[in-house]
């Protein structure tokens, strides 16, 4: 009985992280707070909120993303990105292509930037992830954690989510399983 016991006392002290499993290839979203609760902001003119660029990593870990972010055409004022102080480098802009590194190896969700957003206008506008525009093909796409038989792979990624302003829109813009979407938000 005492073996019992310890065993059950042993399996609930492992943390439920043990059991979440990545996704085969990563996402990237856009989430307009800290905690990834929420792709939707909700105000009337004049009001602000911060947008952040979070990446989930594939089962083979996240080294580097590269992705763009398409801004609606008028309403909003953007002020200026500020990238995760866990990044070795940042090349390019949202707007513009951004290829960014982390200084190691990530094995869970990751923002790699963030930016506050004025908005102007009380109507809907949509913030979306897009290829970044620097490569030829333009791409969105992660660089994994692989060393074998090259170093940090290229690989494709998912868009997640847009980011929505005085509307509100689904997630998982591209298509995948109900059960890979539940599976991402699990902690």
């Amino acid at each position: 009985m005492k073996k019992a016991i310890m065993l059950g006392t042993v399996l609930l002290m492992i943390p439920m992280a043990a059991f979440t499993q990545l996704p085969d290839l990563g996402y990237i979203g856009l989430f307009a707070d800290a905690a990834r609760d929420t792709f939707c902001a909700w105000g009337a003119p004049v009001f602000f909120f911060d947008m952040y660029v979070w990446c989930l990593p594939g089962d083979h870990g996240l080294k580097c993303a590269e992705f763009a972010v398409l801004y609606p055409e008028s309403g909003i004022f953007a002020g200026v990105a500020t990238q995760n102080p866990a990044l070795s480098v940042a090349q390019g802009s949202l707007a513009g292509g951004m290829s960014c590194c982390f200084l190691e190896c990530q094995w869970d969700w990751q923002w790699t930037h963030t930016q506050t957003i004025i908005v102007q206008v009380d109507t809907p506008l949509i913030f979306e992830i897009i290829p970044s525009p620097v490569p030829i093909p333009p791409v969105y796409q992660f660089a994994n954690c692989d060393t074998i038989p090259i170093k940090y792979p290229k690989e494709p990624c998912t868009k997640f989510t847009n980011l929505y302003v005085n509307t509100c829109g689904p997630t998982a813009v591209e298509e995948t399983s109900w059960g890979a979407i539940k599976s991402l938000y699990r902690d």
